[in-house]
């Protein structure tokens, strides 16, 4: 049965953070594949693009990003993985309005859907703070870029 990998994607999404989750994810799946780890040929990992809403959002950069579908968390369970990839924020500040933003709260109510339906969370660089956000960091220690 495969791991169906969710990569959830926000206006002011890191294009490189996008490109390298795929990357990995793609490695992953390679060594998946000729059963070189513990999941075996029999469990690939299957990644989606998705927004919030299922529309292209718009990179740190400004260029449109195309995604596969909307994210939900209907049918989630301990096989499905979320990923979220960097924003584009640097500094305490841009975090802090980035957490106030309509769109930002929203990505954090449904990480926090997902966690509660089992699923294996992860993000990278800034976006570890929708994690903190939404809770499933909390009595856990973390690091992020």
């Amino acid at each position: 049965m495969p791991h169906t990998c969710s990569i959830l994607v926000l206006d002011g999404v890191a294009e490189s953070a996008v490109g390298i989750t795929l990357d990995v994810l793609g490695a992953a799946r390679r060594v998946s594949t000729m059963g070189l780890c513990e999941t075996g040929p029999n469990a690939p990992i299957v990644p989606r693009i998705l927004s919030l809403n299922g529309n292209p959002v718009r990179s740190s950069e400004g260029r449109s990003v195309a995604v596969d579908g909307a994210f939900t968390t209907r049918g989630m369970g301990r096989r499905h993985i979320v990923i979220v990839p960097g924003l584009g924020m640097a500094t305490p500040e841009e975090i802090e309005q980035a957490l106030d933003a309509a769109h930002v709260r929203a990505a954090v109510d449904a990480i926090g859907g997902a966690s509660a339906r089992g699923a294996t969370l992860a993000a990278s660089c800034s976006a570890t703070f929708l994690l903190g956000a939404a809770g499933v960091l909390d009595g856990l220690e973390a690091t992020t870029t």
